[in-house]
């Protein structure tokens, strides 16, 4: 089963909220209350995500996606909310279909990331783009 990794990080704080978006308005997966919140998850999404819990207090909000299809293809958003900030990324992925003699999608993926300090009086937005 082909499996993805839509990476995510942020700078390491306390009370962290996780929301990963699809952005055709489905809810991918959530992490709050230090759990999985699945409560709201669109259906085709079940028991495909999740995140590695052991590293979300290193700053990884990775989210790993199995079972990836055709159909997974398009932008995400990964919301994180800390006590001092806010950070919103996006995640355009692209599942290009059977690989050479391989039977599974093979993924890419571009970023962009947004940053917000929300407990500073200076704060300001800043966006970073990586290819």
């Amino acid at each position: 089963m082909e499996r993805c990794i839509l990476p995510c990080s942020f700078q390491v704080d306390t009370g962290v909220i996780i929301h990963w978006i699809q952005m055709k308005g489905l809810h991918v997966h959530s992490f709050y209350s230090n759990q999985d919140q699945l409560g709201n998850q669109h259906q085709i999404y079940r028991n495909r995500t999740s995140l590695f819990k052991d590293q979300i207090s290193r700053g990884n909000a990775s989210l790993q996606l199995t079972g990836v299809k055709v159909q997974d293809e398009g932008r995400y958003e990964c919301f994180i909310s800390t006590i001092n900030r806010n950070k919103t990324s996006y995640i355009n992925l692209k599942v290009d279909g059977m690989k050479g003699d391989s039977s599974f999608p093979h993924c890419c993926f571009t970023l962009a990331s947004f940053n917000q300090m929300v407990n500073d009086s200076n704060a300001h937005n800043s966006a970073i783009i990586q290819l």
